[in-house]
């Protein structure tokens, strides 16, 4: 099983900052690391509390490096340790980054920089980013939109006396700028936006929609081709001892392939189209090629 699939393949597909690799055991390192335990010392250091492993997990860990602001992700530790223990949680934005920046470095907080950019990429006429999986097969970020009404007030050039602004209402799909009406232009104001882009997918649709993919296909490939069987569960894998050599050359193999080819930014580039640069020297924290990997990084 993956340490943490996400941070895994976010760390060595994209940053390849040191310290957000060895939390997640792929360098080389002593002990094994436990991202889940990792985060819940430095939720305790800093808020005084005395939170579990399994708070940790449901309340801060997931949102992490599902990439959502830190201003979700304090709401969602406040509502979490309410409903779950009746506290009362006095944490801030600023508090929250730290947290995960003792856990991750810069890393930590380009996470949630990279769902931005992409949700930057969303307009009116564009809810869907496309980008190829490393392995080829062509896949896409869909973002969930929720509609608003939006009301445009127009003036016909042909009615200059008109003395009230008529209305109408447009869907958000519409994106009007000049229409004609009886042989004059109608210039529209469109009051209010058109809609609201989810803000935590694009990164999660890269991660599981390639690199978690890609990796399971090509283990998945290499237990058939040693007719063995295995369990392959989203980013975790069970195999049956007699390919465990494999596939763990496999995942190696996987792992140094995206610290070569960074995905994420393949991914973020194809889904820009163009249209805009993606700031490659803020996301990039290291510009080495390769590196030693360590043994522990499938472990839970």
């Amino acid at each position: 099983m993956y340490t943490n699939g996400g941070a895994i393949h976010f760390a060595s597909g994209l940053t390849r900052e040191p310290k957000a690799m060895g939390a997640v055991n792929l360098l080389d390192v002593d002990n094994v690391n436990d991202p889940h335990s990792s985060l819940k010392d430095a939720f305790n250091s800093h808020t005084g509390l005395n939170a579990t492993r399994k708070d940790i997990k449901d309340a801060v860990s997931q949102g992490v490096t599902a990439g959502i602001s830190p201003r979700s992700a304090v709401s969602k530790i406040k509502e979490f340790f309410l409903t779950a223990h009746k506290k009362d949680v006095e944490i801030t934005e600023s508090v929250y980054k730290d947290i995960v920046k003792d856990v991750y470095g810069e890393t930590g907080a380009l996470f949630h920089e990279f769902n931005k950019w992409g949700n930057s990429l969303l307009d009116n006429e564009t809810s869907v980013l496309y980008f190829k999986t490393k392995d080829g097969f062509p896949s896409m970020s869909i973002a969930y939109v929720k509609s608003q009404e939006v009301q445009a007030y127009y003036v016909c050039t042909a009615h200059r006396d008109t003395p009230n602004l008529p209305m109408i209402k447009l869907h958000r799909n519409m994106p009007i700028r000049y229409i004609r009406d009886k042989g004059g232009f109608m210039h529209v104001d469109l009051r209010g936006d058109f809609a609201v882009a989810k803000q935590s997918g694009f990164l999660a649709n890269v991660t599981h929609g390639n690199t978690d993919a890609v990796a399971i296909r090509a283990i998945a490939s290499k237990v058939i081709e040693l007719k063995a069987s295995a369990l392959l569960i989203h980013d975790n894998v069970v195999a049956v001892p007699m390919v465990q050599e494999a596939v763990m050359s496999v995942a190696t193999e996987d792992i140094l392939d995206n610290f070569e080819r960074l995905p994420f930014l393949e991914a973020a580039e194809q889904a820009a189209e163009g249209r805009k640069t993606f700031p490659r020297s803020k996301f990039v924290l290291s510009e080495a090629t390769s590196f030693k990997i360590g043994a522990n990084f499938m472990q839970a």
